[in-house]
């Protein structure tokens, strides 16, 4: 059966916050309309994860608090892996890489560029179309699939399904 991995990069962060770390930096008011907008995109599309797993920083966690709460995922399904904060390509592998084969949706909540250079990673041909452009910028999701076990993925072994920013949904007709 195949596998589906969300990437999903936190919100918009408050660069202005008296945050006492990069960190402990919280979402700013954009980044707390555009995580519940996809969210209703990945409700909206049945993209409910069986497991998310977040970067315990402040920004992603009010970002995956938020996104669960509309895709309805309870707490317990949420895992905070302090790994993910500022992690590298193979740190996100190795964290994919444990999960359960019962686990068929997964969602890594985190930072770039880690996520980003993990799409790149994992795409059979890579991100086209995404030359000179952010690819990941903050609350986009891509929807990769996988045909591998979770500890089988290999270098390209994805595709990508879709590839989402909360400012384009009004464009697909979703916001």
């Amino acid at each position: 059966m195949g596998r589906q991995l969300l990437l999903l990069r936190h919100a918009k962060s408050d660069w202005e916050s008296d945050a006492p770390s990069d960190f402990d930096r919280p979402l700013a008011k954009r980044g707390r309309k555009a995580a519940p907008k996809i969210a209703g995109w990945l409700k909206e599309q049945a993209l409910t994860p069986d497991r998310i797993i977040s970067s315990p920083a402040e920004r992603a966690r009010q970002t995956t608090l938020a996104v669960a709460k509309v895709i309805g995922v309870q707490p317990a399904k949420v895992r905070w892996e302090p790994k993910l904060y500022e992690a590298s390509v193979e740190t996100l592998l190795s964290v994919v890489r444990s999960c359960p084969s019962a686990r068929h949706r997964l969602m890594l909540v985190g930072h770039n560029p880690g996520l980003a250079d993990l799409l790149e990673w994992c795409c059979e041909d890579g991100t086209p179309g995404l030359e000179n452009v952010k690819v990941l910028p903050t609350a986009a999701v891509a929807v990769l699939s996988f045909d591998s076990s979770w500890r089988d993925i290999r270098r390209g072994s994805a595709s990508l399904v879709d590839l989402v920013r909360p400012r384009e949904l009004g464009k697909r007709g979703l916001a």
